[in-house]
C-alpha cells in the first residue's frame, strides 16, 4: 500500500492554566492542521480532534469562565448524561476534584495513561492516512468502569 503524502497532525497533551490551548487550535486550524485533546480522567480516557474545517474548543466556551480540562470532561459528561447513558462516577470525580481546596491538576492514573497514548496512537494513524475519525464535538471515551 502506498500512502503518499502523509497528513500532518498535531497532539496537544498539556494542561490547561490559560487560554494558549484554544489560540493553539486557531492557529492549526488556519494551517490546515488537526489537533488531538486527550484527557486522562483516572480510569476513563476522552479524546476529541479539532479539525482544520470544524468546530473548536472555543465553541464550548463560557466567556466567563476559563476554559480547563475539566470543562472538556462536563461537556462529554453532558452528552453522555442526554443520551442516558450511565456516568455516575465520572461526575463524582468531577464533583470531587471541583471541591479540593488546593490548586491540583485533575485525578489521572497510569492505566489510563497507557491506554489514552495508544488511542491518540491509532487516532495519529487513521488521521495521517486519511482515514475517517471522529471530529469535535464528537469524541472518544473509553472506560476501565461500566459507562
Amino acid at each position: 500500500m502506498v500512502l503518499g503524502a502523509l497528513s500532518p497532525n498535531v497532539l496537544y497533551a498539556l494542561d490547561f492554566s490559560s487560554d494558549a490551548p484554544l489560540l493553539f487550535d486557531k492557529l492549526c486550524q488556519e494551517n490546515n492542521i488537526p489537533v488531538l485533546h486527550p484527557y486522562n480522567i483516572g480510569w476513563a480516557e476522552l479524546i476529541t480532534v479539532i479539525d482544520p474545517e470544524g468546530l473548536s474548543l472555543d465553541s464550548i466556551k463560557n466567556p466567563e469562565e476559563d476554559f480547563n480540562e475539566v470543562k472538556m470532561v462536563e461537556y462529554a459528561l453532558g452528552y453522555l448524561n442526554y443520551w442516558g447513558i450511565s456516568s455516575e462516577w465520572i461526575n463524582d470525580v468531577i464533583s470531587k476534584f471541583k471541591n479540593e481546596k488546593e490548586n491540583l491538576s485533575p485525578p489521572q492514573l497510569a492505566v489510563a495513561s497507557w491506554t489514552l497514548a495508544s488511542m491518540c496512537t491509532h487516532l495519529l494513524f487513521d488521521i495521517a492516512t486519511r482515514r475517517s475519525y471522529k471530529r469535535f464535538p464528537k469524541f472518544y471515551l473509553s472506560s476501565l468502569m461500566s459507562i
